[in-house]
C-alpha cells in the first residue's frame, strides 16, 4: 500500500492519495498501532475535506473514532469528529 500511496502522491492525483492514506490507516488499526494511524487518517480527513469528498470525510472520521476507542481517548476523538 506504501507504493500505490507514493504513486498517488507522484502522480499528484488527491482522491488516490487520501484513500491510500486511509487503507494504510486502517491496515494500521488491525495491528494495533494507533498513532501512526491516526497521523494517516488525519492526513486522508484533510485531503477529503479540501477536495469536497463527503463519503471520504465521513469514512476518514469514522475510522478516527474508532482509532479513538482503540487509544483509549475516545471522548477527545468525539469531541474532534463533532467539530471538524
Amino acid at each position: 500500500m506504501s507504493r500505490a500511496l507514493a504513486f498517488w502522491r507522484t502522480s499528484g492525483n488527491t482522491h488516490g492519495v487520501a484513500y491510500a492514506l486511509y487503507s494504510l490507516g486502517r491496515a494500521l488499526l488491525d495491528i494495533g498501532d494507533t498513532g501512526q494511524a491516526q497521523h494517516l487518517l488525519r492526513e486522508s480527513l484533510d485531503l477529503r475535506r479540501a477536495i469536497g469528498d463527503e463519503r471520504g470525510i465521513i469514512a476518514s472520521q469514522t475510522a478516527l473514532g474508532l482509532s479513538a476507542v482503540m487509544g483509549g481517548e475516545f471522548r477527545k476523538r468525539c469531541r474532534f469528529c463533532l467539530t471538524h
